[in-house]
């Protein structure tokens, strides 16, 4: 049996070894295993923008069948986005013939008889996430709209038009003819709901001087 290990830590403090050293030794102490790859990552699950490379790693490997079965210390080291996201996550490495344990959840362990019975349960329970998930995305818009509040990708936009950013951006390339749409949005900032300042999109400048048709016959950029 092939196996590899994939362990995450989050924040600085932590250490690899808290994982790997268990896991290492969980591999040597399992008849016929061998240890071929081991995946570390220091980056938190909920980082924005979380690129998480060995993981992407780990399942481009998965997919060329480069181990048999991937080893985890805990079901929130492999994945912390809830049942709903690492349900499909497990799925894809069975489609790949990649087994799944986690070491400190023996019921994790999808070489056993009893995780076939477990999966429907858990797709069940991520059905019910992404439900409750909608339920409270449903009662936030209700409640913003019952305040008048923007919603969505609309409360950017309403934010600038409430600081009267169209109207400055108006008043700049009246002043400024010669000025393109770049340099105008290079002049321009906003406050955002944290009340940090933020630059304003070329696009937005772009199309508030389209609609006021200032940009008839001129180049944008």
């Amino acid at each position: 049996m092939k196996v590899a290990i994939y362990a995450r830590v989050s924040t600085e403090d932590q250490s690899y070894q808290q994982q790997l050293k268990p896991l290492r030794a969980f591999v040597e102490s399992q008849p016929g295993w061998r240890l071929v790859k081991e995946y570390v990552e220091k980056e938190s699950a909920f980082q924005e923008n979380s690129d998480r490379k060995r993981f992407k790693a780990m399942f481009e490997d998965a997919r060329t069948q480069k181990f048999n079965l991937l080893l985890v210390w805990s079901f929130d080291r492999f994945s912390r986005g809830g049942t709903f996201k690492t349900i499909p996550l497990l799925n894809r490495l069975r489609s790949y013939g990649v087994e799944f344990k986690s070491l400190t959840e023996p019921f994790l362990d999808s070489t056993s008889e009893t995780f076939e019975f477990l999966v429907p349960f858990m797709s069940w329970m991520a059905k019910r996430e992404s439900k409750n998930r909608s339920d409270r995305m449903k009662a936030q818009i209700a409640f913003k709209k019952g305040k008048n509040i923007p919603v969505g990708r609309a409360t950017q936009s309403a934010r600038m038009t409430n600081q009267g950013i169209p109207g400055k951006i108006l008043e700049l390339k009246r002043q400024n003819p010669e000025l393109s749409v770049r340099k105008i949005a290079q002049r321009m900032r906003y406050r955002c709901s944290s009340g940090k300042l933020k630059g304003v999109s070329v696009g937005y400048v772009h199309l508030t001087l389209k609609k006021s048709g200032a940009l008839d016959g001129q180049k944008t950029q």
